[in-house]
Formats: C-alpha cells, sequence, structure tokens
C-alpha cells in the first residue's frame, strides 16, 4: 500500500505545481466532507467533457466553476456570440433591403440606417458579457494559469481593442470609415470552440510544410509562364474577308492578341485559372485552335500541376491533421484518466478506509455520482455498475463496501466513453443509440430524423422524385416551344 499512498502524495504535488497552489495541504486538511465530494464531482465532470482540472477547487470558487459550465450558462454566451456575430447585417453600410434585386432601385437601395448609438449599445452590452465571462474564467483558473494561456489573454487583448473602437464610432457619431471590430468578431466564436481551436492549432503546425509545397507549386506556375510565353506568340493573325461578293473576297490581315500569354502578369494569372480548373476553354481554345500541338503544353502543366503537386498539397494537410488529431484524442485520454484518478484521491484523502487503506466507501462515491451533471438514466446504470461491482478481498465482508483506484477507473471508462448495449440494461434504455440517452426531447428529435431519412432512402420518394422532374423538363420544353412560336407569329 506504500505505493498507492506515494501516488497520493504525487498527484497531490503535481495539482499544487500546476493550479497556482490552489490545492494546498490545507485543502485536503479540511474535515468537511461533503467539500471533498463537491471537489471529487466537479473533478469527474471534468473528466467527462474532457476539460482541464487545474483550477481553483476552494468551495465557493468551485460552486462559482460549476454554475459557469452548467447548461444555461453556456446557452446565453453562445447567444451572445450570435447577437454579435449578426449586428453585421445590420450595421452601415448595410446590405439589408427588402429586395435584392438590384434592377429594381426602389426596393433595394431602400435601406433602414438605425440611428447612431443603437447597435453600438448592444455591441457594448455584448463586449460586457465577454468582459464579464473572462474575467469569471481567470478567477477561476487563477493567476498562473492566466498567464500560461495564451487564448485568454488574446480574449482580453480583443475585448479592449473592441471597446475602444465602440468609444471611437461614438465620438465621431458612426462616420469612421474603418471598424476594427468587425475584424475582431469571429475570435469570439473560435476562443469558444474547443474544435475551432485545435483547428487553428492543426494549421499553425502545418503551416511550414504547406509553404514549402505553395513556393513550389508557384516556381512551378512561373516557369510554365515563362515557357507559354516563348513558345506561343503574342499576336496571332487572322484573314479576314471584308467584301461580301464571294465571287472576288478582299482578304485583310489583323492582328489578335494572345490573350493567354501577353504579359507576364496575365500568363500567370491564366495558368492559375486553369490550374484550378475553374475556366479552361477561355485559356486554352485560342493556342489550340491556331496550333494542335499545344495541348501538349497544357496537358504537360496539368500533369504536374493538379495531379502532382495539388495532390501534394492535400496530402501534406491530410497528414498533419491526421497526426494532430491522433495528438488530440491522446490529450483527451489523459485529461479524462487524471481528472478521474484526482477524483479517487479526493475521496480518498476524507473517506479512506483502515482496514483497506487503498479503497473507498461505496456509499461515497454513490453520492458523487448522485450530484453529477448527468441526465437520470446515466445515473441509475452508473449506480447500477456501482452496486454490481465485486469488490471482495480475501472473504472480507466489510471490503464489499469499498472501491479500490482500478475499479473506480474502470467504472467510468467503461460506463462513460462506450455505447451501452447490453441486454439486461433495457430497464434503463429504451434504445441503444447515443442520442436516446439524452433528454426525452432529443429522443424525439432523433426518432424524428430517423423517419426522414428512412423516407428519403425508400423507393418510392426515388419514384415520386423521378416523376416530378420529368414532368418539370417536359413544362420547361413546352414552354420554351410557345415562347418561340409566338415570337415567330410576332415578327411574321
Amino acid at each position: 500500500m506504500s505505493g498507492l499512498l506515494e501516488q497520493t502524495s504525487g498527484l497531490r504535488d503535481l495539482i499544487d505545481v500546476n493550479t497556482n497552489s490552489q490545492y494546498e495541504a490545507a485543502e485536503f486538511r479540511d474535515n468537511t466532507k461533503s467539500d471533498s465530494i463537491l471537489r471529487a464531482t466537479v473533478l469527474i465532470e471534468d473528466a467527462i467533457n474532457f476539460r482541464s482540472i487545474f483550477h481553483k477547487v476552494g468551495r465557493y470558487p468551485l460552486i462559482v466553476y460549476r454554475s459557469y459550465y452548467s447548461s444555461y450558462i453556456q446557452r446565453f454566451l453562445y447567444l451572445n456570440i450570435f447577437v454579435i456575430l449578426i449586428l453585421a447585417f445590420f450595421e452601415s453600410p448595410s446590405s439589408l433591403s427588402y429586395s435584392s434585386d438590384i434592377t429594381k432601385p426602389k426596393d433595394y437601395l431602400t435601406k433602414y440606417e438605425f440611428p447612431c448609438g443603437i447597435l453600438e449599445s448592444v455591441d457594448i452590452f455584448c463586449l460586457f458579457l465577454f468582459f464579464l465571462d473572462a474575467s469569471i474564467k481567470s478567477y477561476l483558473i487563477g493567476r498562473k494559469q492566466v498567464i500560461k494561456s495564451p487564448w485568454l489573454i488574446a480574449y482580453f487583448f480583443v475585448l479592449v481593442i473592441s471597446f475602444v473602437d465602440c468609444i471611437v464610432s461614438l465620438s465621431t457619431k458612426c462616420e469612421e470609415t474603418v471598424r476594427i471590430r468587425r475584424y475582431l468578431r469571429p475570435f469570439f466564436l473560435i476562443q469558444c470552440s474547443s474544435l475551432m481551436k485545435k483547428t487553428i492549432k492543426s494549421l499553425k503546425r502545418t503551416l511550414p510544410q504547406i509553404i514549402s509545397v505553395f513556393v513550389l507549386l508557384l516556381i512551378h506556375l512561373y516557369l510554365f509562364a515563362i515557357i507559354g510565353m516563348l513558345i506561343f506568340p503574342r499576336y496571332y493573325i487572322e484573314n479576314i474577308n471584308t467584301n461580301t461578293n464571294d465571287t472576288f473576297p478582299v482578304i485583310n490581315k489583323e492582328y489578335l492578341k494572345n490573350k493567354a500569354f501577353s504579359t507576364i502578369s496575365v500568363s500567370l494569372n491564366n495558368l492559375l485559372i486553369l490550374i484550378t480548373t475553374s475556366n479552361n476553354p477561355d485559356i486554352t481554345i485560342q493556342s489550340y485552335a491556331e496550333n494542335r500541338f499545344a495541348a501538349l503544353y497544357y496537358v504537360t502543366f496539368l500533369i504536374i500541376g493538379l495531379y502532382s503537386l495539388m495532390s501534394l498539397f492535400i496530402a501534406v494537410i491530410y497528414n498533419q491533421f491526421k497526426g494532430f488529431f491522433q495528438d488530440s484524442m491522446m490529450s483527451s485520454a489523459f485529461r479524462q484518466s487524471l481528472g478521474i484518478r484526482a477524483a479517487f484521491w479526493v475521496l480518498h484523502d476524507k473517506f479512506h478506509v483502515e482496514r483497506n487503506p487503498g479503497a473507498i466507501p461505496k456509499n461515497a462515491l454513490a453520492c458523487v455520482i448522485k450530484a453529477i451533471s448527468l441526465n437520470k438514466k446515466r445515473k441509475d446504470h452508473l449506480l447500477k455498475a456501482l452496486d454490481d461491482l465485486d469488490t471482495g478481498i480475501n472473504d472480507i465482508p466489510e471490503t464489499d463496501l469499498t472501491i479500490e483506484l482500478e475499479q473506480f477507473e474502470k467504472l467510468f471508462f467503461d460506463n462513460l466513453n462506450d455505447e451501452i448495449s447490453n441486454t439486461d440494461l433495457d430497464e434503463f434504455f429504451d434504445s441503444n443509440s447515443y442520442e436516446r440517452r439524452n433528454t426525452d426531447f432529443s429522443a424525439r428529435i432523433a426518432e424524428f430524423r430517423k423517419k426522414l431519412k428512412r423516407i428519403y432512402l425508400s423507393k418510392a420518394y426515388l419514384v415520386i422524385a423521378s416523376i416530378i422532374t420529368i414532368i418539370n423538363i417536359g413544362c420547361i420544353t413546352v414552354s420554351f416551344d410557345l415562347l418561340l412560336f409566338y415570337l415567330t407569329l410576332s415578327s411574321i
């Protein structure tokens, strides 16, 4: 058991170093067992949601922490992000009009302009809520963790710039030409989403290799632009018959400019369009009409550029994203394991059993499970798994009421990460799908989606859609024929 005690002290030292001294010895010597249950509950919730456990663990900070990460507060934060992003549709110059048809000036040019100060007030209110959000985060994780968090520092920096820009707008009566805060608004969406943060980090890691492939692509474009200017003439001679009498034609020569390779800038632009396959005929038709061997140039260019360098470009991005995804999954698994282990040692510090020093009583863990923010069905499943757990050691009856670290980890890993599909759990779950483990409303939405999917994939729907498509094509064809017929009659 000495090894277990060494793990306990080691975990305390790790937490003490990384959490701004919030896991101090005084915290662990607290005689209030309810505080230990609260700490363990928060740590388990952190493990479930793959959050970091390096935050304050005092009673009041933990109460604020659970309230902040509640579904209501998070939904309100998402609503605030939506409001500040939607302001761009109403701010001047706005394209919000009754009609988007520019040929109707009456409807298109009639736009409502909000008086100066109304939208700015909404903007300032949203920024104030963001400042409150950043302040709460800073309070919960502590000063040392704030210094280590570049996203949180950037959060405050963006808020300060946005506040200053709002003040400038109000002082100039909304007549400023540049609004810096508009460029910074997407940051609020990025910093609130862990997936967006991971994407930004992955792009940052991928950037050096992307730049190297991009340089190769630029060299390829430049070399073929020079070759194209050398092998293709700057001007083409076109013979034009200026006499309408075919018996005695008068042929005049006209010099047409090479649209694809007239200058180096035009050549680069056209080859860039060609390699993206956006408008091939406009680039190639003039040279190919003059000389069929021009096709060899374009085929060689596309084989090297499109099918080699562009494929390499995509492969580099995919490989880096794949590696980052694997690292991210390992980091999430480590966070979950660390949170579950920390919860066990927090409970062990207050509820350890004298006859089994490396175990905690089941009733303490049951209190933690009941306090976790999970739906009732998943809680019932965890409690049932806890009751069914075999913890007998050396046939000592008292140990049947205790649980060790390995069993503690197995309980949460097996019942939180994997889908529950055992037949003996039908009384707790009415479906094996993940969606049906949420609220009743989510279950109804999931069932409705399944019904829609079955309808759209059915043969009857395919037949009906095909019939409607054929009828529409026939109606369009008949309408064009009738239009042509009426135009012919009117011309006669």
